[in-house]
């Protein structure tokens, strides 16, 4: 298979991180509570570019956004990796939003109270 190496940030990348950035507010904020894999904060920031966000907040996290696997797995969205901010608790990194939606992993067998 060969090294790992990161993909360069494409010309295409480019415009559509440039054009995330350029919404601003209107545009949702993506928090990550506890990310432990740097891989996946990397998976997040692409899909996040593949969508058009560009505010990524992370959320006491033990994942390094701007390691080696989290860059390899952005896959061309490192500016949002770099750009992220790191909050110490949920409030903290919600204080400016006005309207907050949650998801999370959970077995199918639990109960929602």
């Amino acid at each position: 298979c060969g090294p790992k190496a990161a993909r360069p940030i494409t010309p295409t990348k480019t415009a559509a991180y440039e054009a995330a950035v350029a919404r601003g507010s209107a545009v949702p904020s993506v928090l990550l509570c506890r990310p432990f894999d740097d891989g996946n904060v990397g998976a997040a920031a692409r899909a996040m570019l593949n969508f058009g966000l560009s505010d990524l907040r992370l959320v006491d996290p033990t994942a390094h956004a701007q390691s080696d696997e989290a860059v390899l797995r952005a896959s061309g969205a490192a500016p949002i990796l770099r750009r992220c901010e790191t909050h110490e608790t949920a409030a903290d990194a919600v204080a400016d939003l006005q309207l907050v939606l949650a998801t999370t992993a959970r077995p199918r067998e639990s109960r929602i109270p």
